[in-house]
Parts: C-alpha cells; structure tokens; sequence
C-alpha cells in the first residue's frame, strides 16, 4: 500500500482486499472482534464511517451514497485490521516508511524529467505531470519530509554520514517549488513549526534547538516580506498616456489601442500596441500552430501570444514576433501567457497567478480555470446550502444533485466541466451532515489518539496535523487516494505502532 499510494490508485483495493484475507486467515476472529469493542479509540473513529451509514436515512440518492460509501471503505477496513493485529515492531515501521518515500521519490524523478523534457511530452502545466493529483502528491511530499527531517535531527550519526538524508530533504523541498504547489509548501512551514514548538524539548544538541527558534521566528517574517513584495511588483503598471500611443507599426500598418481595458501582464497594458495582421502572418512564419487555432491547453492562441509578448513588454506585430526566441514560441504553443512562468525555481509566478485570478475575479467574475477563485464559488455554495440545513445537513448522497441544481439556477460563471463541490473538508462535513454530524465526524478524529496517549508521538502528531491543514484547501477524503492516504497514516501510527515509549524516541531502531 505505501507503495501504491504515489502511483497506483487502483492496486489500493487490492492491497486493501489482501489485508482482510490475512485478516481472516490468522484466526481468533472472535478476540478481534472483542478487540474492538474494548478498544473505545477504534470505536470512536469508527463513528465517522457510521455518521455516514446513520445519514443514509437523510438521503433520497442511495445510489450516489453507497458509491460514497463504497469509496471510503479505507475509513472502516483499515482502523479495524491494523487496529486488531499485532502491533508492527518500530523498526518495520521505519521500513514502510522507507518504502512510501522510495516510491515518492521515484514519483518525482519521473515528474521532473516530463516538466524538463528530457522525457518528451505535450504537458504544459508541472502540476499535469503525475500519477495522481499534485494537491494529493504534495501531501506525501510534506509527510517524506518530516520523516527524514526527524531522522536526521535525531540521528547518532554525523552529517556527513546522514548526507543521504540530507539531500534526499532538500530535493522534494526543492520538488514542492517545482511543482508550484503553494498548498504543499503551506502545509509543510506549518506543520514544521508547530512540530518544533511540539518536540523541542527532546531535541538534545543546543546549537540545533536555538538554530529552530530562529527558524519559527525569522519563518512569518520572510513570508510576509516576499509575499508583500509579489504583491507590489504585480501592482507596478505602466503609465498610459492614451494621447501619445503610437498609430502605425514599422511598416506602416495601423495599431489598434483598447484603453478601457484593464488588463496587465508585469505591468504592461495588454490590448495596446496590437496589430493583428502582422501578428497572423509573422507568427505563421514562424510556427506550426496556425495564429487562428488553439494552444495546447485549448486555449485562444492569438490571445496567449498577444498576453505573451506583453509580458516581455513588446508591441504586438511583426517586430515583437521577430524578437522572440525558438523557446518562446514553444512556450506561446503549450499555453504560457507570461514568460516568468518559464522560471521552474521560483514561487513568483505561482504567487502572481493567484493574484491575477483574484483581480480577475473582482473586476468581471472571471473564475473558469482559475483554481483559486474557482474555490471561493465552490466554498460559497456549500455555506449557501449549510445555512438551510444547520443541524442535519443535506446527506452525502444528495450533495452532487444539489450542486447540480444549484448551477443550473444560479449565475456562478463556472462552466458546466468545471462543475466541482466544495474543496473544503470541514465545510463539506457541515454541509452533509449539519452540526450535529460535524462533531461526530470531528470528535472520530481528535479523540481516538487521547485514548491511546499518541499525542506524544511525533509520527502520529506530524500525520495528523497534515490531514487537519489539507482539510481547509481539499475535500481530502472525498477521492479514493485522499481517504486511503487519510485512513492509512492515521491507522498505522495510531494503532499498528508497537509501543508509545519506543516511537518516542523516533531516532535511529535497535539494530534486530
């Protein structure tokens, strides 16, 4: 299964049906299942997937919620399996983890190669280049980290010898900013800093516990700072002086001007200076994909070049098209509308693409694939429904319906393929459940690691706080690998860890 999670959704069932069979295969069925009813941890995390059979008597689309059910299996089989075996020895536990983070690290060699394409490919977004969604896949990035980070500061070995570790850290921190992925780098600064603040009394080297203050301290700082400075210098625009723009091109054709238009890419207006003939037949000249097409992300492609070359702040006709490289062009066909998306090692054009979605979004409600302001209308609608069903909800299998209805009556400005729910966990919990099932399903994770006393235990603690955090940007387990990644890690640091004392230590194992 650890395995399979970064690459196989599908083996996931299998491995799950493997699990039961040994399951039953070992004996004493009846001692297992004793096991549970005297375990009040299993029992109570088991509410959350009886919170969702109890409201099948809310729903009137049985189909739509035992698919529901069905999918989030992972949350009833593996707390029940893991949690009625015996116990996984520490040092096994250290294997598996090995194992995750063998295939997350192969997982990203393969993306890399595709968003550098030394394996040939027509993607053109980094987060397109993996097996499962990148929003996932960063989850288990952020999880590889906090593992080898724990081994590494609380490993007997010298640096030196943990180099492996070292650079195996900084090369999925360095994935997490090739990937763009802003909920990934998110959830690991976070959950780094509240484990620091968690742990730092075990940590014994001196050095190292003042080296992780000024880390949490100088951490917001920094942020603020770069996240304020993107801020600026997307706001930076040229001033435009309507009176004195030019009125023909080098070869005398006319430009045409569109002032009202707001619009800027890095600054600079982009239906200025247009001269579409010239652009049509110098762009021809010069690629494959015809001027009056689309793009590789179907996409307009005169309104990419046009976005493009204002980008780099060059007038669009046949001298602006002349000024670009080879790579340009190619960037132009894949669907780049501004050259700073070609920088790989930068968070900046995330950051600006985020900001260009929201401008978008107040100034004309533009949202259609936009994934930031594409949340806000998704999160906007579930509240909408939350507020007419407070204490109930309106059952799992009634909530695509409703969103259905919903689209079809309302003006949302999301096209019908972009018909999503919530991507909000909490917020899809209130909205099927109401209030009452909202702390059932809340109470069914917070309180099961009281009762066994694991929130001393770093891998548990480090798990939960990433499921909790990707709960306010995702609808996690609403998808066959969020609820497996969810049930899993949960389950096995809960449950199948041998003893409390020796995950404690979470250092190097005894060697067996």
């Amino acid at each position: 299964m650890a395995v399979s999670l970064p690459f196989f959704p599908k083996i996931l069932v299998v491995c799950q049906i493997i699990l039961i069979l040994n399951w039953i295969l070992e004996g004493n069925i009846v001692l297992k299942l004793k096991q549970i009813r005297k375990r009040k941890s299993i029992l109570v995390f088991l509410a959350i997937y009886a919170a969702h059979i109890l409201w099948l008597l809310n729903t009137s689309d049985f189909k739509q919620a035992f698919t529901d059910l069905e999918m989030k299996l992972p949350l009833l089989i593996l707390p029940i399996v893991i949690g009625t075996s015996k116990p996984i020895e520490y040092y096994r536990i250290r294997q598996i983890i090995k194992f995750f983070i063998l295939a997350v690290f192969v997982s990203t060699v393969i993306s890399a190669l595709w968003i550098f394409n030394i394996i040939p490919s027509n993607i053109s977004d980094e987060r397109n280049t993996l097996f499962i969604s990148s929003v996932r896949f960063s989850l288990f990035v952020v999880v590889c980290i906090l593992c080898v980070l724990n081994w590494i500061i609380k490993g007997k070995k010298t640096i030196y010898q943990q180099l492996d570790y070292i650079l195996l850290c900084i090369w999925l921190v360095f994935f997490l900013v090739l990937l763009k992925s802003l909920t990934g780098i998110i959830i690991l600064f976070v959950t780094a800093s509240l484990l620091i603040i968690l742990f730092n009394k075990r940590i014994d080297n001196p050095f190292l516990k003042v080296g992780l203050a000024i880390f949490i301290f100088a951490l917001p700082i920094f942020t603020i700072s770069y996240i304020g400075n993107s801020i600026d210098s997307y706001f930076e625009k040229d001033t435009l002086d309507s009176k004195n723009l030019k009125t023909v091109t080098i070869n005398g054709k006319p430009y045409t001007h569109d002032t009202k238009q707001w619009q800027t890419e890095n600054g600079h207006y982009v239906w200025i200076n247009i001269c579409a003939p010239e652009l049509k037949k110098e762009w021809n000249k010069r690629s494959k994909i015809s001027f009056d097409s689309l793009d590789i992300k179907n996409q307009p492609l005169n309104n990419t070049l046009i976005r493009y070359l204002t980008s780099k702040g060059l007038s669009k006709d046949s001298v602006g098209i002349w000024k670009l490289k080879p790579s340009d062009i190619n960037n132009v066909e894949t669907g780049m509308t501004n050259y700073i998306f070609e920088n790989k090692w930068s968070l900046f054009p995330r950051i600006y693409e985020v900001i260009w979605e929201v401008e978008q979004y107040q100034r004309n409600k533009d949202v259609n694939g936009h994934s930031t302001t594409m949340r806000l209308v998704y999160m906007d609608i579930s509240w909408q429904f939350f507020k007419h069903n407070i204490w109930f909800g309106i059952a799992p299998g009634d909530i695509r319906d409703e969103y259905l209805k919903y689209y079809k009556t309302h003006e949302t400005g999301i096209e019908p393929k972009r018909y999503h729910e919530t991507h909000n966990q909490f917020l899809r919990f209130l909205t099927v459940f109401g209030i009452l099932g909202f702390l059932i399903v809340m109470l069914g994770f917070i309180l099961p690691p009281v009762f066994e006393k694991k929130w001393s235990v770093f891998y548990f603690v480090a798990a939960f706080i990433v499921i909790f955090l990707s709960f306010i940007n995702e609808d996690t387990i609403e998808t066959q690998i969020g609820v497996t990644f969810v049930a899993y890690f949960y389950s096995l640091f809960l449950w199948g860890t041998e003893s409390n004392e020796e995950l404690q230590t979470y250092g190097n194992s005894p060697q067996r």
